[in-house]
This record gives C-alpha cells, sequence and structure tokens, in this order.
C-alpha cells in the first residue's frame, strides 16, 4: 500500500495514540447517531468536524474510527464514505453545514478541557 493509499484507508487508525483514538472515538459518540437515511457529509467533511474541536486525523483513520464506533460504510470501495448517520445535536435546515454533528451543549466544556489537557502533554507534541 503506498503511503497516500494508507491516509485513506481505514487501517490507519490503528497508527493513532491510544488516547487519540479514545478522544475520537468519543467524539463520534457524543456527535453521531445510527438514522436510516444516507447523511450527505462524507467521512472527509465529517473528519474536519471532529478537527475542529480535536487534532488533525487523516480520511483513513476517521474512517477506521467510524468502524470501530460501529458504523459501516455505506459503500467501502469510495474514498469519502458515506454513512448511515445523523448528528445528535439538531441543527435547522438553513444553518450552515459547520453547525452539523457539533458536541452537544452539556459536553462541550469536558471535552474542550480534556483535549486541552491532553495536547499539553509530552505523548501529544512527540507527534
Amino acid at each position: 500500500m503506498t503511503p497516500e493509499e494508507l491516509t485513506n484507508h481505514p487501517d490507519h487508525f490503528q497508527d493513532l495514540k491510544e488516547r487519540e483514538k479514545q478522544f475520537l472515538l468519543q467524539w463520534i459518540s457524543l456527535t453521531i447517531k445510527p438514522y436510516e437515511k444516507v447523511s450527505p457529509l462524507s467521512s472527509y467533511a465529517l473528519k474536519h468536524r471532529f478537527e475542529h474541536v480535536g487534532f488533525y486525523v487523516t480520511n483513513g483513520q476517521f474512517k477506521g474510527a467510524m468502524i470501530a464506533a460501529g458504523y459501516a460504510p455505506v459503500d467501502a470501495a469510495i474514498l469519502n464514505s458515506s454513512y448511515l448517520i445523523a448528528p445528535v445535536v439538531p441543527y435547522k435546515k438553513t444553518s450552515p453545514a459547520n453547525d452539523q454533528f457539533k458536541l452537544p451543549e452539556a459536553s462541550v466544556e469536558d471535552f474542550t478541557r480534556e483535549m486541552a489537557a491532553y495536547k499539553k502533554t509530552d505523548e501529544y507534541r512527540s507527534g
């Protein structure tokens, strides 16, 4: 597998540090719920939603996290996977796309505080 192929492959999730895996899976559990329709946001768009409050992840790492969280892609052969999901926090249809898949208000402070503390650790800074 070439480096470019790896960055888009779900196996790349395993290259994250354990604490990073936990943060990513926690974000998924707080923001995403199963739904009967395909979300208009792909794995690539969702990874960017996570990065606003978390840290950089590749498309493959995000796809691997979705699988680990129990969300199988609609078509695994597609580069930017789609899922049968919806945001936990409702949003207005007229809201900008960035308002979709946000942390619930009750979770924002704790998640942000834990993320900030992690980013100060040697583990995070060691890349």
